[in-house]
């Protein structure tokens, strides 16, 4: 015998099994005298084990009606449940069904039962189904009505035995639509990162249960399931303004800007974390900004600004949705940004060279550098230039990071016995704009946009969600990321980042070989293996090589020097490199959000609705991935092991290295 009560309908049933449980209903129903309160269910039960249930789908929705060839009836409360014993109830043989549900939800329920045993249902009224075998001959039947009027249904009237050939309803589908099944797959897409394409529900759907499919009926059940998990993408902008104020709510502080058309459709959506305006006075001046096309239904591109703490992480400052990549919208994105990080001295914003950026940064931005990415920049050079591709990529990476004006100027002839070309062309780009020597700031080993890419390759999948969801994906990912980032920096027993950790290391083990004689207490002179003198002072941080100064820690030479007068590094890196501005950096958590369904929004955010934009269908199948130029294709270039120095692994998987 079991004994259960529920506190509400759509509540699961708390079972009575000790003299605790017994005295807490008591108690309770003390408390409210009602008699439709807390109701009893009595069971008595026998269990075989010799008969096995597998009626596992992922279609339940609620409670289902299940049947064994021995005529038990089972009834499952939870989604995925796989019993190994069948229960024979006896006495009411009350089944409860869906509470709360709509009648829709008790047809898809009936018609997950048919995809499995083949049977058609049959709604003879509001409150009364029936199940018969696809056979209009078959005996086979189920009859279930309301008890009283009420959710609680109850078998009436079952008959377990087919009287028809098995062949006869084996292959019956009528049942499987696109619908019925997509409730049956949707926690497949549960992870944007899964990859379940229409071939693979064709395949599931023949071995689980012999259904035959098409694929434009399989890519038509992968998008109902995307729209019951993700929702509809339309109704995802009515929700973007409830979802700004619940921003403002938890985290005050965060900026966040709505921009509307005159007929109050979608234009742009800005969104400023409040721990990364706090912590943006620890970060590097260095602001690597960058865009990347969305792949939702309504398209768009996401925008983003992203730097570095004092340990090298990646940390989004800020992102936006725009409706496309123009020089609107990165001029409104930097007028917004500029609005909540304001303007800092050493500033420097680094991208590629998409001339919007280059337009937006030098109006909302006109005394601030401007950098380019050197391996765009390498890209466009591949590009229109078609010959000495090895040769060039060498002198041209050395060139970008040379520290010396005497240094450039060689290399630079060096580029010009190859293609006299490119000269013009990077003086076109200007030297400032990605060489060390020429630039007008430090950028602090900063060459290139790779966080921004790395940040693009981090959210590749969310990006096909729709904006709300892919909101709510990017705030997770900043409040991830916040978290294990402080929690790093308050477990850290260095004084300085990982990264510059590193490269102290580097230095260290470069100037071993080096030779060290003091001409004053703070002047030093350094001989290297090729027995050039470099004079180091360690008063004003200085170098004759300028990496001390440009990189603001210690090089080879200054490392020398510090190895010779036992004193330590760490002192002389820059502030931003070092454990204190660490922690300081997310002083400041995340909130997360509440559920949705928990919102309460004044009547102003309720009439503020947000109309999707008018997007043009392009023939065809969607694109997924940037597209790539001829020249990407002609001129891929293959890793290079930097110890063995062989093509097709890199320094950390080689084994040649490990053989010598």
């Amino acid at each position: 015998m079991e004994i259960k009560y529920t506190m509400k309908d759509s509540y699961v049933a708390i079972p009575i099994y000790n003299d605790m449980s017994v005295r807490l209903y008591m108690e309770m129903k003390k408390k409210n005298l009602d008699i439709t309160e807390y109701p009893l269910c009595i069971t008595l039960k026998t269990v075989y084990s010799s008969v096995e249930c597998s009626y596992s789908s992922s279609y339940l929705g609620g409670n289902l009606l299940a049947t064994t060839s021995a005529g038990n009836l089972l009834a499952t409360t939870s989604v995925g449940l796989q019993c190994q014993n069948i229960e024979e109830v006896h006495g009411t043989n009350i089944v409860e069904m869906m509470d709360n549900h709509v009648k829709e939800d008790k047809i898809e329920i009936l018609k997950g039962i048919c995809i499995i045993d083949n049977p058609q249902y049959e709604e003879i009224a509001e409150d009364l189904y029936c199940l018969t075998c696809v056979d209009e001959s078959c005996k086979w039947s189920l009859r279930s009505s309301s008890l009283r009027k009420s959710n609680v249904f109850k078998v009436r009237r079952f008959n377990d035995v087919h009287t028809c050939p098995e062949m006869s309803r084996l292959f019956s589908q009528r049942h499987a639509t696109s619908s019925a099944i997509a409730k049956m797959i949707c926690n497949k897409y549960t992870n944007p990162k899964t990859i379940y394409t229409p071939t693979d529900i064709m395949s599931d759907m023949k071995q689980q249960y012999g259904i035959n499919m098409n694929y434009i009926k399989d890519y038509r059940t992968k998008e109902k399931a995307l729209e019951l998990l993700r929702g509809i993408p339309c109704e995802s902008y009515r929700k973007l303004s409830g979802h700004l104020y619940m921003i403002n709510m938890t985290n005050p502080g965060f900026v966040t800007r709505l921009h509307k058309s005159e007929d109050g459709r979608f234009m742009y959506v800005f969104i400023a974390l409040n721990a990364s305006i706090i912590g943006w006075k620890y970060y590097y001046p260095i602001v690597v900004v960058d865009g990347t096309f969305l792949k939702s239904s309504h398209r768009g591109t996401m925008l983003t600004a992203s730097a570095q703490d004092a340990a090298g992480n990646i940390f989004p400052l800020a992102y936006a949705v725009v409706d496309s990549e123009n020089d609107a919208s990165w001029e409104w994105f930097f007028e917004t940004f500029r609005q909540a990080f304001g303007e800092r001295e050493r500033m420097c914003i680094v991208s590629d060279r998409h001339a919007s950026i280059l337009r937006g940064a030098s109006i909302v931005y006109p005394e601030v550098s401007h950098c380019v990415c050197i391996f765009h920049l390498w890209n466009n050079i591949k590009k229109q230039f078609k010959k000495n591709h090895d040769r060039l990529r060498e002198v041209f990476f050395a060139m970008a990071r040379a520290y010396k004006i005497e240094d450039f100027n060689r290399l630079m002839e060096d580029m010009d016995s190859f293609d006299k070309r490119v000269r013009g062309y990077l003086f076109q780009v200007g030297y400032e704009k990605w060489s060390i020597v020429h630039s007008t700031v430090n950028r602090s080993m900063v060459m290139t946009s790779n966080i921004a890419e790395s940040l693009n390759a981090r959210n590749r999948e969310a990006r096909e969600l729709p904006i709300m969801s892919l909101l709510v994906y990017m705030m997770n990912l900043v409040m991830e990321w916040n978290n294990t980032n402080r929690m790093a920096a308050m477990s850290t027993f260095i004084d300085i980042g990982q990264k510059y950790h590193e490269v102290l290391k580097e230095n260290s083990y470069l100037s071993q070989k080096m030779t060290v004689k003091p001409s004053t207490d703070y002047v030093y002179v350094v001989m290297d293996a090729e027995q050039r003198r470099n004079i180091v002072c360690m008063q004003k941080r200085e170098c004759s090589c300028k990496r001390f100064q440009v990189d603001e820690i210690p090089g080879p030479h200054a490392m020398a020097v510090l190895d010779y007068t036992h004193m330590e590094a760490p002192k002389y890196c820059s502030a931003y490199y070092t454990k204190e501005y660490f922690k300081k950096t997310y002083e400041v958590p995340v909130n997360p959000l509440p559920d949705e369904t928990t919102w309460d929004l004044p009547i102003e955010v309720l009439d503020n609705v947000v109309l999707p934009p008018i997007v043009k269908g392009k023939p065809g199948k969607p694109t997924k991935s940037r597209r790539k130029g001829l020249y990407e294709y002609l001129y891929t270039e293959s890793v290079t092991c930097g110890l063995c120095g062989k093509q097709g692994h890199n320094r950390r998987t080689c084994r040649n290295a490990q053989d010598n």
